[in-house]
């Protein structure tokens, strides 16, 4: 204390009132401004979404890349799941996009859902959303829901479906395919949660500067909503896990509709992403038509990269990109070339030579599951009485699940998946 005396007070004989004013200014401008420093510190890093070594893959992990640890002591685990999807989004804040506080009730026959928001009931009708009173408000919310069947009976933490239609009428031009959806999961009490509505178009293009790089000039698509929408039912809903499929072209074939294989697939010995091998003949690599996450720390960190990194109108660019940036963490030796990760059409192309090279994939006819750090992929062959996930290259086994473009599918394909002869084969597949 007497050398910082010296300094505030370097002749306590000739001090005065004058001096003393001037000096306890100073010292108060010097307090506010470390107040002020620290302040911006802080949020800084509260926008910070891991430090390298409390990011999860800093972690030890299994053979299969699940994160070695569980439960509330584990650190990363904790810091992720306290983490706000604000902060590693653009403004406006993210809750104010859309809400999670929807029920949705279901009149096949009438063809109505019936949604129970905070801001009253909608209806959702081939004309459009109408207030209960019968006012018509458009095509959309006001705000985008993510609403759940209220009457599927299935049970806390269990697995769930998850689906997106804009508006009204993308819900009806897919009506078919998310009613085999809602009857599927009625017959075996799963969870089914839909995305309904749009969000700002800022939101969307306004990306954060620590987004990978992209030169896709195509507005972002709705698509990005799935990483969105599946984040924030793992973390408020908190299913044990969370299955993306396709409003329309993804559905849940004749042969298996009455059996709930989601436990074959979805385990604990598999990683926190699950997909599933295309046909024999597609060179896609991965995509987001059919895809699950478990719910872990690492699971709701990827989603939020994946939708940080949005790159134009295919949500798969951006998938592609956020693995190979996790996986590189882990996998020292993988490359790529980032230029051709900036547009979808020749990403397309290089994405799955990468994958052969470092990671083991290889293109066409596959019967093992294949273990990446936080990844597996499911197999294409699966001889009976084994199921393959969402292709079957065996002639006399459909798929668990199918997944073609119905307006572009071709006839290889209709010949494992036929919506217009399976989509509905049996009266209780689309009538529940």
């Amino acid at each position: 204390m007497r050398a910082l005396d010296a300094i505030i007070f370097p002749n306590p004989s000739k001090f005065d009132v004058k001096c003393f004013g001037l000096c306890f200014g100073s010292i108060l401008l010097f307090v506010v401004g470390v107040s002020i420093s620290t302040l911006k510190d802080e949020r800084r890093m509260s926008r910070t979404l891991v430090t390298d070594q409390d990011h999860p893959s800093a972690l030890p992990i299994h053979r299969d890349g699940a994160i070695a640890g569980s439960g509330p002591t584990n650190k990363a685990r904790d810091r992720l799941d306290e983490f706000s999807v604000i902060g590693v989004l653009p403004s406006p804040k993210t809750e104010m996009q859309f809400s999670t506080k929807c029920n949705m009730t279901i009149d096949i026959q009438s063809r109505v859902l019936s949604l129970k928001t905070e801001a009253g009931v909608l209806l959702v009708k081939e004309g459009g959303m109408f207030e209960e009173n019968g006012v018509l408000i458009g095509d959309v919310p006001p705000r985008a829901l993510i609403c759940e069947s209220a009457d599927t009976g299935a049970q806390v933490g269990g697995a769930a479906l998850f689906t997106v239609t804009s508006g009204a009428s993308y819900t009806f031009k897919g009506w078919t395919g998310f009613i085999n959806k809602y009857c599927w999961a009625k017959h075996h009490r799963v969870h089914l949660y839909l995305w309904l509505g749009e969000v700002d178009r800022s939101f969307l293009e306004n990306k954060t500067e620590d987004a990978l790089p992209c030169s896709n000039h195509e507005p972002v698509s709705n698509h990005y909503f799935r990483p969105l929408g599946m984040r924030a039912v793992l973390e408020e809903k908190k299913p044990s896990w969370i299955l993306n499929l396709d409003l329309q072209d993804a559905w849940f074939p004749a042969q298996h509709f009455l059996s709930n294989h989601l436990p074959r697939f979805l385990r604990e010995d598999v990683g926190d992403l699950v997909n599933g091998k295309v046909h024999g003949q597609s060179q896609v690599f991965m995509n987001g038509a059919v895809i699950a996450f478990k719910n872990t720390a690492w699971a709701k960190y990827f989603l939020l990269q994946w939708f940080k990194n949005r790159c134009g109108r295919k949500d798969q660019l951006s998938l592609w990109h956020s693995l190979f940036t996790e996986w590189k963490k882990e996998i020292p030796s993988l490359e790529w070339d980032v230029k051709k990760l900036l547009k979808y059409d020749t990403a397309m192309l290089y994405v799955p030579k990468v994958a052969e090279r470092y990671l083991g994939w290889k293109n066409g006819f596959n019967s093992e599951e294949l273990h990446l750090p936080h990844v597996t992929i499911m197999p294409n062959v699966a001889r009976s009485p084994n199921v393959a996930f969402r292709w079957s290259e065996d002639g006399q086994n459909e798929p668990f699940i199918c997944h073609i473009r119905l307006d572009k599918a071709n006839e290889q394909e209709r010949k494992k998946c036929d919506h217009r002869m399976d989509l509905c084969a049996e009266s209780y597949m689309c009538s529940c």
